[in-house]
């Protein structure tokens, strides 16, 4: 039915069973100890430094917006401050490079047939008789900082669950 476009990935399952190997902050698992969790066995510590990086640029647009003089001030230092967010918080690793060509001449095939030449190529799909949709692996640079997204989902969700 996925006409191969989908691959078997592994998925993340709620269980009760025990965690092996579990990476957690240790305010989560104090959160999760208050809530009745029994921790069995500590392998790893991990120990990092913490600042609020953003706090500076975040009261900046807030105090420009309130100072806004018009509709699009306002927006302009909103939508700043979601920009940043929303960027941190970007899998960058589920790009996908798709390419959609037509096939209306030779030199259209001779295109469509030196993307299917590359390593890279993943697929082609017809799309009606001229058409053709042709998927390549993305080049990724992995250039932004991952580990943000995953400890301010956490601690959020920590944060604003009552016990």
């Amino acid at each position: 039915m996925d006409d191969g476009c989908f691959s078997a990935t592994e998925k993340l399952v709620l269980h009760f069973g025990p965690r092996k190997g579990y990476v957690i902050h240790y305010q989560e698992l104090q959160y999760y100890v208050k809530l009745g969790m029994v921790v069995d066995e500590v392998t790893e510590i991990l120990s990092f430094n913490q600042t609020n990086w953003l706090a500076l640029y975040i009261a900046k647009n807030t105090k420009l917006r309130q100072n806004a003089k018009n509709a699009f001030e306002k927006d302009f230092f909103k939508l700043m401050n979601n920009l940043v967010y929303g960027k941190t918080m970007e899998n960058i690793r589920k790009y996908q490079d798709v390419k959609i060509m037509a096939m209306n001449n030779e030199r259209d095939e001779k295109k469509f047939f030196n993307k299917v030449r590359k390593p890279s190529f993943k697929y082609g799909r017809q799309l009606g008789d001229t058409l053709v949709r042709v998927k390549i692996l993305a080049v990724i640079n992995l250039l932004m900082p991952q580990y943000y997204n995953i400890r301010h989902y956490d601690y959020n969700t920590c944060r604003n669950v009552a016990i």
